[in-house]
């Protein structure tokens, strides 16, 4: 489904330049043929790759604006398993902060490791990871965490990121946070 929608964009002129490897996904000989290729083959192609994931998928490129002419926009499309979807939505409505500092609590203070995929108790460090913990909604996780649920409007910084209990504040604002 993804590559038929980037074909669709490239066949309609929304696509300046692809920053994802279009080989990985499309069996040509030379990147040139890309431009040339049919919607069969690239939808064989997709198929193939699609049953092969068992995970998102993702495409990068450069669109034209279709508000500013001349001017072009970096652009990423995503598809997510419908079962991370609150990870998905959740990584995409903080900031960078926000995505930080709630991550960071994740691993610091419940010892769980939280990705726009999903999240997975952390069972010998450093990186040995348990299986994933299902949540449905973005609240979920906040429960799951131990944190005051923020809405998306709220999710704007380090702060935004409060536990319930209050002995974990302690705990969490004792760890030093490194923001690069």
């Amino acid at each position: 489904a993804l590559w038929w929608i980037v074909d669709t964009l490239m066949r309609e002129g929304h696509i300046a330049n692809h920053l994802t490897h279009w080989d990985r996904c499309v069996d040509l000989e030379d990147e040139e043929n890309v431009h040339h290729a049919t919607t069969s083959s690239i939808l064989e192609a997709s198929d193939k790759i699609i049953g092969q994931q068992t995970g998102s998928q993702s495409y990068m490129g450069v669109f034209n604006s279709p508000t500013f002419s001349g001017k072009k926009r970096r652009i990423d499309i995503k598809f997510y398993p419908y079962e991370e979807r609150a990870f998905a939505f959740m990584y995409f409505t903080g900031n960078t902060l926000f995505n930080r500092s709630i991550r960071q609590y994740a691993t610091k203070v419940k010892r769980m490791k939280l990705s726009n995929r999903d999240l997975r108790p952390i069972l010998h460090p450093p990186f040995s990871l348990g299986p994933p913990v299902k949540a449905a909604t973005e609240k979920d996780i906040f429960d799951l965490l131990g944190l005051v649920y923020r809405d998306p409007t709220e999710r704007n910084g380090f702060d935004a990121v409060i536990p319930i209990d209050d002995s974990k504040k302690a705990e969490f604002f004792s760890h030093s946070i490194d923001v690069k």
